[in-house]
């Protein structure tokens, strides 16, 4: 069972089309080559398993490691109800509200 399958999340966890994931994966190596840490780690392999559920046609793969970043996102939809980072909420909301 994957991490999502029981819980409710904003539509910003959609599946991504393909080119979205690549451009969303090249900017998480981006931030791990500038900031490596375990938790930027954490953020680029949630991101390959995004990748590959797109590929796949699923929303998300399980990866190793996706434990760290799964546990942000579920801070982040108790906190302001999006799975993103407060920098890409418009105006305080979810982007996709």
């Amino acid at each position: 069972m994957l991490a999502y399958e029981n819980k409710q999340f904003c539509k910003c966890l959609e599946r991504p089309p393909l080119r979205a994931a690549l451009r969303q994966l090249w900017d998480e190596i981006v931030e791990l080559i500038h900031t490596p840490s375990l938790d930027e780690l954490s953020d680029c392999t949630f991101t390959l398993g995004r990748l590959l559920g797109s590929l796949s046609g699923q929303r998300y793969i399980k990866m190793p490691f996706d434990k760290k970043h799964w546990i942000k996102i579920e801070a982040r939809m108790k906190f302001h109800g999006c799975v993103r980072s407060p920098q890409h909420l418009r105006s305080g909301q979810c982007p996709s509200a």
